[in-house]
């Protein structure tokens, strides 16, 4: 039973690792969404009926006004429940596939093509930004020169117009350069941002500090 224990802690260990993070963190959403489903609408999560699973197909669909393509990702997750607990694929029945067919036909499943950011939409874009520092500090030096510093409300006045300044400023600058790299570099959004604050890995995705600028 000992040695048992042990191939079970390399199981436990090991089988997590088949999927990349970003999968693992998908399957979760998946789940709690099927699980609230399943909640609200008090059915079994596993096994599911074939109803139940109709029903979920038209819930994504139609509350939740989800593409075929993410439906299709979002009901996997019932296949990959049944299967852990030795249960057949209920995605196979013959009535599931005709809702899934009926769905795919309603919403269409052709990819939509992105448009491309032109000249025309950098300076639409520019043209809402502040990226104007020189004359925000001046108007923050002119501001300074007609309050009283010797009052704390005053002080704090000020202290809020130089917070407000660089905030706005670093945002809107940092928005641009952002914007150029990836009209310049011919980047996909996917390829310039991470997908999350959490999901940021300095070792992949592009930062500050990976610029230099060389005078020539």
């Amino acid at each position: 039973l000992a040695k048992r224990a042990e191939l079970r802690e390399l199981v436990n260990l090991n089988d997590p690792k088949a999927f990349a993070e970003s999968t693992r963190s998908s399957r979760k959403t998946y789940l709690r969404k099927y699980t609230s489903f399943c909640e609200e609408y008090e059915y079994e999560r596993v096994p599911a009926t074939t109803e139940q699973i109709k029903y979920y197909i038209n819930f994504l669909a139609h509350k939740e006004n989800l593409k075929y393509s993410t439906i299709v990702n979002y009901i996997d997750i019932i296949r990959i429940l049944h299967l852990e607990q030795d249960h057949p694929n209920p995605l196979e029945n013959h009535s599931v596939k005709i809702t899934r067919r009926s769905v795919r036909r309603i919403l269409g499943d052709a990819p939509q093509q992105k448009h491309p950011i032109t000249p025309e939409i950098l300076t639409k874009l520019k043209e809402q930004l502040d990226l104007r520092q020189h004359k925000a500090k001046q108007d923050l030096k002119e501001f300074e020169e007609k309050i009283d510093l010797s009052k704390a409300k005053e002080r704090q006045k000020l202290a809020k117009r130089k917070e407000k300044l660089e905030l706005s400023y670093c945002k809107d600058a940092m928005c641009w350069a952002a914007t150029l790299v990836g009209f310049y570099a011919l980047l996909r959004k996917s390829n310039l941002f991470s997908p999350s604050s959490k999901g940021f890995d300095n070792s992949k995705h592009l930062s500050r500090g990976h610029f230099q600028k060389e005078d020539r």
